[in-house]
């Protein structure tokens, strides 16, 4: 529920996509039960991607602000992590965004949670 909060309008458009992509299924399908198994996989494998998107831009997030909150520059925090400049990048708008796996993030948070502010 968290995630529909976060990302109304995605979720919509989710949730209509597929439908469309249901019955568009439906309409060419004789058999009702397999037309069911279907929408059920359709629907089950775009939550779980809509999930998994909605951590993983959450996760950055909070990257990001202990990032700015330990004051660290891009290199300073390659040295501290371990990180090389193609697991860690800048976006457009400023954002420090980590191109690891999300156990892995969550053990970096832990980590720079733990760090006290760079003067």
């Amino acid at each position: 529920m968290r995630h529909i909060k976060r990302k109304p309008k995605q979720f919509i458009i989710l949730l209509v996509l597929s439908s469309i992509y249901i019955m568009v299924n439906v309409s060419n399908n004789d058999s009702i039960w397999w037309s069911i198994a279907y929408g059920v996989l359709v629907i089950s494998t775009m939550m779980t991607l809509f999930i998994t998107t909605s951590d993983e831009e959450e996760m950055n997030r909070l990257l990001d602000q202990e990032v700015k909150r330990l004051n660290m520059s891009r290199e300073r925090l390659s040295q501290v992590t371990g990180y090389n400049r193609y697991e860690v990048s800048k976006s457009e708008d400023g954002q420090i965004i980590f191109w690891i796996s999300m156990n892995k993030k969550k053990e970096l948070l832990q980590k720079l949670r733990n760090m006290n502010p760079e003067s």
